[in-house]
């Protein structure tokens, strides 16, 4: 009987502090037992800087107007329903640098908050950094003209031999393959092995990283698809010998949207193959080696090979043009956005061994421009902020407009210059034809940060998440960072 009447007590006592408690903020005992439970979600919780995603929030105060922050910066609101549920969409801020951050909702009657975690990264993938190329890391926020000289070296791994392919960055892991026929997947957190591949042939390639799966291929005729997080071998074709770099874009075949990985070989085939399965869906014939790695925009996959610039339907492997340039081609193609005569035109940029970049349009192939260099071009242009930046065999750095083929500033090593330049934030990073590691200033070419890192080397830098990472002949992958 004692112990009822204490229960009874007890009840009648919560009872009477929760009435209180609603009575000074106006809720009904219903509204608070929703919002005892407020939750955030966030269905997309990684990403770069300005990155579109969606805040969904459960368990606040009914038709309530809830602030959105991100860190400490209100980036939106939004009103619940009855239920205290909302959705929001939210822009991670550009200033938003590599790591976590907070995305906090916070009820405007309530005073009820709850939390999710966003991770910011710019990731490098694939070698041209998009499936158009063009080597510009748009997101990067960290290097600039004014700190970039204090870069020094965080670790650097050795392979078995040379590496003169490009690293790609994807998610905490470095992918970089090396002449001993290796990919290495590095842990960029501490320069520590997460696991390598053997390959029968040299690895000329960068690879490039989609839903999973890493794709690279091999001297030794052959396309590798493998698991990206174990290195496991999912599936593998059967080629030529392969230094061009795979791309991997969307196409509709048969009317349903595809991922399809696109490669260059030296036996002249270009092969679309389907990403998830390895299965070729059509393949294009060239009568010469495919060094460059194709660029994919428009529906049209771009590469060179032998003299000429070829354009295939990405669905189909149907030429839609070609174009002849007077040296063979190894350039790997970019395209860009640029208003020519006052239009928006899709300009395709890629450099040749006649010693010309050329600008063409995109879509019908009619020539723009071509400049004129000191010697053959087998680097790939980078293009940023209306400039386009190549490197030639006359041991220079060729900065041009990107609209007119002007040239704005060149900048001479000393050696030629096969690396491909990368563009972020105001800073264009090549491998010098003597073996150093370039900063430069975008706009004016003066010398930022420079640091040897081998005697000639065709490797190209890459930067992701405020990293810079280069790979040498001296058989090292390196990474730079403040």
């Amino acid at each position: 009987m004692f112990r009822h009447v204490m229960r009874l007590r007890v009840a009648l006592a919560t009872s009477i502090m929760l009435a209180l408690l609603c009575a000074e903020t106006g809720f009904t005992t219903g509204n608070i037992a929703l919002a005892s439970g407020a939750t955030l979600k966030l269905p997309s919780n990684s990403g770069p800087p300005t990155t579109k995603t969606t805040v969904n929030g459960s368990g606040f105060g009914a038709s309530e107007s809830v602030t959105i922050t991100f860190d400490s910066t209100t980036v939106g609101t939004a009103t619940t329903s009855s239920a205290g549920a909302f959705s929001a969409s939210l822009t991670v801020p550009a200033t938003a640098t590599p790591g976590n951050h907070t995305v906090t909702g916070i009820g405007a009657t309530s005073k009820l908050t709850a939390s999710a975690t966003f991770l910011v990264q710019t990731n490098w993938n694939p070698f041209g950094f998009s499936a158009q190329g063009g080597r510009y890391n748009p997101y990067e926020n960290v290097l600039n003209t004014s700190n970039v000289s204090g870069l020094a070296l965080d670790w650097s791994y050795t392979t078995g031999n040379e590496v003169v392919a490009s690293p790609v960055v994807v998610k905490g892991i470095a992918y970089i393959g090396s002449e001993d026929g290796i990919l290495y997947a590095i842990n960029v957190s501490t320069g520590a092995l997460k696991w390598s591949y053997a390959t029968g042939g040299f690895i000329r390639s960068s690879a490039v990283v989609s839903n999973g799966i890493v794709y690279v291929g091999s001297f030794d005729n052959t396309l590798y698809a493998l698991n990206a997080t174990t290195g496991k071998l999912v599936w593998s074709y059967a080629t030529g010998a392969i230094a061009s770099s795979p791309v991997v874009a969307s196409a509709t075949i048969s009317g349903t949207k595809t991922s399809v990985v696109y490669v260059g070989s030296q036996n002249g085939g270009l092969y679309a193959l389907n990403a998830a399965t390895g299965t070729l869906i059509w393949t294009y014939s060239t009568t010469n080696s495919i060094f460059s790695s194709p660029a994919v925009a428009n529906g049209n996959v771009y590469f060179g090979s032998g003299n000429s610039l070829y354009a295939l339907n990405t669905a189909t492997g149907a030429l839609a043009w070609s174009y002849t340039t007077g040296g063979s081609i190894q350039s790997s193609a970019a395209v860009a956005s640029e208003t020519i005569g006052g239009t928006a035109t899709q300009v395709l940029y890629i450099g040749s061994a006649d010693q010309n970049l050329y600008a063409l349009n995109a879509k019908t192939s009619k020539l723009i421009w071509s400049a004129a260099t000191g010697g053959p071009i087998t680097a790939s242009p980078a293009v940023a902020n209306g400039m386009v930046y190549i490197g030639s065999a006359d041991y220079t750095l060729h900065a041009v407009n990107a609209v007119t083929g002007v040239q704005a500033w060149a900048f001479g090593t000393a050696g030629p210059i096969t690396s491909s330049a990368a563009v972020a934030n105001g800073l264009v990073y090549v491998v010098g034809g003597g073996g150093d590691l370039l900063a430069l200033d975008a706009t004016s070419g003066a010398v930022d940060f420079s640091t040897y890192i081998g005697n000639y080397s065709s490797a190209s830098p890459v930067i992701a998440d405020g990293i810079v990472y280069v790979g040498s002949v001296n058989s090292r992958l390196y990474a730079f960072h403040l």
